[in-house]
């Protein structure tokens, strides 16, 4: 990294601003005296080692900036940065706020390298560019309590990601002007905190590169200025369900940004109707308007949304009769309208949904009418697990048979039980690939002996799953990016990032770019939000390649088994690839699955749970071996590495070797003969 970098007006601090900076230091000095006797370097943990809690948290940030030596004195930049980010630990750290009344007892979950002598860059939840200026500051779910200092302005335009989400953090009576600075900032991220503010903060409107934004379950209410989102015209993403805002329908202004393709606006007391809807981006991917109080009909104009995957309209007063148009949703698979007015019969067109997994009409007024076959058909393939709707009760029911609707009175479908204890290592049914013949599937129509895309136009067959169970409901991260849908997979399972190889899922972080399974080599996309699903399904599939692209995401057919590490280590030395070793192992599966020819999948055999019996074991003689002492862990994996190695050789090099030994043999007898005849 390059130090003490000019500091630009454009991207960070102006000179008189750091100079103001340093004025206040020497003001703060000079009136604490010398204060406590602080070094940086101490490894204890909490503020106690900093100076006493009686005084303001600038103070205590300023006291702690001048215990450097001379000889190790910062940068303006670092002085800066560090002057800011001590202020927020201070401010944050088992504070007290408006909300939380007392002052909390829970430390900070991760403050590895805080307030240390280490350079910034390097503390837990930042990243630099190669300026050394922060652009990323994550500390989401890390006990921030307190309230949020406006110091953090003074990271200027260089920052991009703002976290600090799922904390009990408070803003300075209602102040949220240090967004103002962040001019250049692309996500930000402030869902469950105690932040508040009358109506949307106004600054938003200058933070014309946002192109993020998850604001849900604050203490946001009031009014909505719908101009304030006119310049984000970069925005794709807008989270702000759970907050009490007094407005009419959805703002035309919202509706109408022309790269959203992801709106959550639950539980949010809007009202109106649902005109708003032929203003949307038709590439719409998710939106989810729970009880809001529209008054009318679903538009005919959602038929527009043709990229619509998710939609939740539940509980929102909607009346009159399903549009038959969203039979033509044909990316459409959750939709629930369930608790709604809605009346007449439910249409046969949205039997053309064939990537329908979700349909939830109960608690409505259909009486009388019937399921179409065509619905039923679905749940027949297996495709379509959730459905219900009013098919029991006092009322002429919904005619539909039991072999078709899965829940006949509401509620419906209660919180899925926990996953099994056996470790996951899959993707959801939710995700997609595409096949050599141009098709582009689900993932739970994936099948053995499918040519599946591998990533730069490649193909590889598709000789086993790992895991495969369409019934089992499972925990999966989701890793957002600009890709149109998030990938879905377990935190241990393994995928391509650029820089860093194959990584398990868990280990990644927003700003992460992920391998792009496009003809360009060097195609990323960047990682801007990380979360946590639900799902019913897991399929683990394997290809002869050891990869496979999923949502056009380079991914590993593999699962780290070493506390989620890329690495396979011995003794705390890393050895070798964790996706190289999986697919090493995977040698002899490979090999008898090419040598059953006449029937793909013949040689698979799986458990009562869906584990192929291929992996079941290792798996769980690899578990046993990870946990015995360093020495019978080095013992037994070396040889067995080794062994793995020589079998992945003859796969891979098995026609060389072959030619090889007939050229040998071929030799000996050569050589044989000759000595034979000279004998004779």
């Amino acid at each position: 990294k390059k130090k003490n970098q000019p500091i630009m007006k454009s991207t960070m601090l102006s000179n008189t601003a750091a100079l103001l900076l340093l004025l206040a230091t020497t003001a703060t000095v000079s009136v604490l005296g010398q204060g406590n006797s602080v070094n940086p370097g101490n490894s204890g943990k909490g503020p106690d080692r900093f100076p006493a809690k009686g005084t303001i948290y600038q103070q205590r940030a300023t006291v702690w900036l001048t215990q450097f030596p001379v000889s190790d004195a910062p940068s303006i930049l670092q002085s800066v940065q560090r002057y800011a980010l001590a202020c927020i630990y201070f401010a944050t750290y088992q504070e007290a706020n408006k909300y939380t009344a007392v002052e909390s007892t829970e430390a900070w979950k991760d403050e590895t390298n805080w307030m240390s002598d280490e350079p910034e860059c390097d503390w837990y939840g930042i990243t630099c560019n190669e300026l050394d200026q922060i652009i990323m500051l994550e500390l989401g779910d890390n006990n921030l309590a307190g309230v949020f200092p406006l110091e953090v302005q003074v990271l200027g335009a260089s920052l991009e990601v703002l976290d600090i989400s799922e904390n009990p953090i408070a803003s300075l009576s209602g102040a949220l002007v240090w967004l103002s600075s962040f001019t250049n900032l692309k996500m930000l991220d402030v869902h469950f905190t105690n932040l508040d503010y009358a109506g949307i903060p106004p600054w938003l409107a200058e933070m014309t590169s946002l192109e993020f934004i998850d604001m849900s379950y604050t203490f946001f209410y009031g009014p909505i200025d719908g101009e304030i989102f006119t310049p984000l015209q970069n925005l794709t993403y807008l989270e702000m369900g759970g907050n009490y805002y007094e407005f009419g329908s959805v703002p035309t202004e919202i509706a109408s940004l022309p790269k959203l393709d992801h709106l959550y606006m639950d539980y949010t007391s809007i009202s109106g109707n649902m005109d708003f809807v032929e203003l949307m981006n038709p590439d719409m991917f998710e939106m989810w308007f729970d009880l809001a109080n529209f008054a009318g009909p679903i538009p005919e104009s959602i038929g527009n949304l043709t990229g619509l995957v998710s939609l939740s309209l539940t509980g929102c007063g909607l009346t009159e009769t399903i549009p038959s148009v969203m039979g033509e949703l044909i990316n459409l698979k959750q939709l629930w309208l369930y608790n709604n007015s809605l009346t007449g019969d439910i249409p046969s067109a949205l039997g053309d949904l064939v990537n329908l997994t979700t349909f939830q009409t109960e608690d409505n007024m259909m009486d009388g009418s019937t399921m179409p076959a065509e619905i039923c058909a679905l749940v027949q393939s297996g495709d379509l697990d959730a459905l219900s709707t009013d098919c029991d009760g006092t009322n002429p029911p919904v005619q539909c048979d039991a072999d078709c609707c899965h829940c006949c009175k509401s509620p419906c479908f209660p919180p899925a039980p926990p996953p099994p204890a056996f470790g996951g290592f899959c993707f959801s049914g939710e995700n997609s690939v595409d096949l050599l013949d141009g098709t582009t599937i689900a993932m739970h129509q994936l099948q053995i002996g499918d040519e599946v895309h591998v990533g730069n136009g490649d193909y590889s067959t598709v000789y086993s799953f790992g895991h495969y169970n369409k019934d089992q409901r499972a925990d999966y991260l989701q890793l957002h990016s600009a890709n149109k849908q998030p990938l879905e997979l377990s935190a241990d399972h393994m995928v391509f990032v650029q820089d860093r190889g194959a990584v398990a899922a868990a280990t990644i972080k927003v700003g992460d770019k992920l391998v792009l399974g496009s003809s360009t080599a060097s195609s990323t996309s960047t990682i801007t939000k990380i979360s946590q699903v639900q799902r019913t399904g897991a399929y683990a599939p394997f290809t002869h390649a050891g990869s496979i692209c999923v949502n056009d995401v380079v991914a590993s057919s593999y699962v780290s088994l070493q506390d989620n590490s890329n690495y396979f280590s011995v003794g705390g030395i890393k050895v070798v690839n964790m996706h190289l070793l999986a697919h090493v192992f995977q040698a002899p599966h490979r090999v008898m699955s090419k040598l059953v020819l006449t029937d793909a999948g013949a040689a698979e055999t799986y458990t009562i749970d869906g584990i192929s019996n291929w992996v079941y074991g290792p798996y769980l003689a690899s578990q046993w071996l990870l946990n015995q002492h360093v020495v019978v862990f080095a013992a037994i994996s070396i040889p067995l590495l080794a062994l793995a190695a020589g079998l992945y050789a003859v796969e891979t090099y098995g026609f060389v070797l072959v030619l090889g030994a007939a050229a040998l043999v071929a030799y000996r007898r050569r050589s044989s003969s000759g000595a034979s005849k000279m004998a004779a």
